[in-house]
């Protein structure tokens, strides 16, 4: 019975939580748009003086800057792959680094602001909902109240065996 109400519990957080999850996603895809506008501008911008992408040698850095940053669709998939582990964001800093040294502190600031402010934010109130979502779980409050009369009951218990000097039950 334990395992069912904790999978119950689990389940109905998640379903609690996918309203937040939902306008969470719209805002990361709203961060991405933005600074993807700006990455991609500025590297469209810097591969227009070199061949096209076909004619490029295969691992030089304006072919991994097509291949990373040479639509906007590219580079909004690489500013998701840089936040959730896909690629090692150091690896696009230095593909953008050689455009500008400002373009990889932007990108730097981009993680920083996407990791430590916005994903921590939204880890923080899934984690709040969810608690609040337990809380208002009432088997749980009944499983909780057992428990405490259970807890009570055997200091009680305790209480009357300790005052018991002789040991008779009386």
């Amino acid at each position: 019975v334990r395992f069912i109400s904790g999978l119950r519990t689990l389940v109905y957080s998640v379903i609690y939580t996918f309203k937040a999850l939902l306008w969470s996603m719209v805002l990361l895809m709203m961060i991405m748009f933005m600074f993807g506008i700006i990455f991609t501008d500025t590297v469209i911008t810097h591969v227009q003086n070199f061949p096209p992408e076909a004619e490029l040698e295969p691992n030089s850095q304006e072919s991994l800057m097509y291949e990373h940053f040479g639509t906007l669709h590219k580079t909004i998939h690489t500013l998701f792959r840089s936040i959730s582990g896909g690629v090692d964001w150091g690896d696009m800093v230095n593909i953008l680094i050689h455009i500008d040294w400002t373009v990889g502190y932007v990108f730097t600031c981009y993680i920083a602001f996407s990791c430590f402010a916005v994903l921590n934010v939204m880890t923080a109130l899934f984690c709040q909902r969810a608690i609040d979502m337990a809380a208002q779980d009432e088997d749980n409050h009944m499983v909780a109240l057992c428990n405490e009369q259970e807890r009570v009951r055997s200091l009680t218990l305790s209480l009357y065996e300790a005052f018991d000097v002789d040991q008779n039950g009386s």
